[in-house]
């Protein structure tokens, strides 16, 4: 008999976050969300709702209160009715209760993600802007530096210093979550070596196509989009451009998408790795602090679309224990979690 159930899950960091956005910072020192468990009458599985304070416009209480409205104002008999109901209902939903819902839909009606394939994703590593690279926890050939945004001189001298730590074969990926000036962005970039600087990630308060291509002319650096891509499509007009003329978003320095799906809603992040595909650009599933539940999933979509940049999921290390251990590879029926880590919130289904 199939039935979904909703869990609540509350975990502490192994340390301590920073999280940056537009010159603001939040600390997390937990990650708390929602999870959705899947019986199909065969097998069982699992998705996540969890809001990345700061980034989430919705409140983890919010998508709480909107998955159980939404399954106790519908009479939902079946997971075929869900689906229906779903698509109909989407847009008053937030991404991050979208991205839930659509997580396990995805994973019921799509058995080759179960299938094994022989391209196997690489994972970027997160470096904190308080360690060294000796100190990341993945030894690739792209790392990626966080700044802060708040200290413009602190934030150049560490890029300068995760340049220099580079080894012969690295490349950096620096993410500025929307800090800078156009004069700053300039002043920062201008002097790095454009060959060890794969790209820079939404590097300017207020992102334009004529800022774009300015910043590209007088660095030679490439830009990737990130929070751009969550914007509304009728009021960016970057996104218009990005939507119908790519050869001109290309010309402009822009050649990578940065796409969080739990931010996102897995469907629309599905659109945007199609767009990568079928138009050339680097396309780079990134983690918004989930837990292993939604990392296994986008490492899936990573194999499944062949996507040969290195992908943005190595967080799991800020969970105490991988939910799903190991990352990846394994299928068990119930979360690794404690007793007082993981709390019923009923059936829904």
């Amino acid at each position: 008999m199939s039935h979904l159930n909703l869990w609540q899950y509350h975990v502490d960091l192994t340390q301590p976050l920073a999280v940056h956005s537009h010159q603001h910072q939040v600390i997390l020192k937990q990650r708390e969300g929602l999870l959705l468990e899947w019986h199909d009458g065969k097998h069982c599985f699992w998705s996540e709702i969890s809001p990345l304070p700061l980034f989430s416009k919705e409140t983890l209480q919010q998508s709480k209160a909107e998955v159980l409205e939404f399954f106790s104002n519908h009479l939902i008999e079946s997971f075929s009715v869900l689906e229906q109901l779903h698509q109909s209902h989407s847009a008053n939903l937030s991404p991050s209760t979208n991205f839930g819902i659509e997580a396990g839909l995805y994973q019921l009606f799509h058995s080759d993600l179960k299938q094994h394939s022989d391209f196997i994703p690489r994972i970027n590593g997160l470096m904190l802007s308080n360690s060294s690279s000796s100190q990341n926890s993945f030894h690739n050939d792209v790392v990626k530096q966080k700044i802060s945004g708040q200290d413009f001189l602190l934030d150049c001298a560490l890029i300068k210093e995760s340049v220099n730590n580079l080894k012969e074969n690295q490349k950096l990926r620096i993410d500025c979550n929307r800090s800078w000036t156009l004069q700053q962005a300039i002043d920062a970039l201008s002097p790095l070596p454009q060959d060890k600087i794969e790209f820079v990630e939404e590097p300017l308060i207020d992102l334009q196509e004529d800022s774009c291509l300015e910043l590209y002319e007088a660095t030679g650096i490439h830009i990737a989009l990130d929070e751009s891509l969550r914007e509304d499509e009728q009021s960016s007009n970057l996104l218009l451009t990005l939507t119908h003329e790519p050869n001109r978003i290309r010309d402009i320095g822009i050649s990578a998408l940065v796409i969080k799906p739990m931010l996102t809603g897995l469907y629309k992040t599905i659109s945007l790795i199609d767009y990568c595909v079928l138009h050339g650009f680097i396309g780079v599933i990134s983690s918004s602090i989930e837990s292993s539940i939604s990392l296994n999933l986008y490492w899936k979509l990573a194999q499944r679309y062949q996507l040969s940049a290195h992908q943005g999921l190595g967080t799991n290390h800020f969970f105490p224990a991988d939910i799903i251990q190991p990352l990846i590879f394994s299928n068990i029926e119930k979360p690794i979690l404690q007793e007082n880590e993981l709390t019923y919130l009923g059936q829904l289904l």
